[in-house]
């Protein structure tokens, strides 16, 4: 369904990897071991996740 909408390819594929739970956020990066801040960089407040990304963070809300 995404590959047949119309949207830049570059969007297709973020959707896709956000889909798939394959995007490189803090709690993924937290789970392989890999050393990071852990918080959003955006808000400096919650825990990064794509979840948070996308829908909770108060900056991704306003774009």
């Amino acid at each position: 369904m995404i590959w047949k909408m119309w949207a830049p390819p570059k969007c297709k594929f973020f959707a896709w990897l956000i889909l798939q739970n394959r995007v490189w956020t803090a709690d993924r990066l937290a789970r392989r071991g890999w050393p990071n801040c852990g918080l959003c960089p955006l808000c400096k407040q919650v825990q990064e996740s794509a979840v948070h990304l996308l829908f909770q963070c108060r900056f991704s809300a306003q774009v």
